[in-house]
């Protein structure tokens, strides 16, 4: 969520009237599994502090994990949608997504973190609203994204 923050891009979105607003920050909407294998979406508010937010994510992954309901109370257009694929080493993924609905909020996906030679390596998948983002604000939030990894 750093690095989203950061690029303004990731923080517009078209409002149901057609208009293209921008959020002063973007949380995460989030799938968490059950111990039954079934998932829920959750609400994460955005936090630039990592405890802050480590201990607000943790509060809501257990929530999720107490609950049976698919959504969050909270479903707010301000988010990114986030999903974790830790089994599969993807090289491409698609999103499904409902085409009657306006959706402006970009989804982004990680897969499987690999170990070759010392080297860590993890696909990152990265859907948005092409009228909204383009391939320089993907690649600026890429080049970011790394550097926070690094640190």
């Amino acid at each position: 969520m750093l690095a989203t923050n950061q690029i303004e891009n990731f923080k517009y979105r078209i409002t149901p009237d057609n208009e293209v607003i921008v959020h002063n920050h973007i949380g995460a909407s989030a799938t968490i599994m059950r111990s039954n294998e079934t998932f829920g979406f959750t609400y994460i508010p955005y936090a630039e502090d990592f405890d802050t937010f480590a201990k607000t994510t943790q509060k809501e992954i257990e929530r999720i994990q107490q609950s049976d309901a698919l959504f969050s109370d909270e479903n707010p257009n301000s988010v990114i949608h986030y999903s974790a694929i830790p089994w599969l080493d993807f090289s491409a993924i698609t999103h499904s997504r409902m085409f009657k609905r306006k959706d402006s909020v970009p989804k982004i996906s990680f897969g499987k973190v690999t170990s070759k030679n010392e080297k860590k390596t993890m696909p990152v998948a990265v859907y948005v609203h092409h009228g909204l983002v383009d391939g320089l604000h993907i690649s600026r939030f890429i080049a970011l994204f790394q550097d926070l990894l690094n640190e």
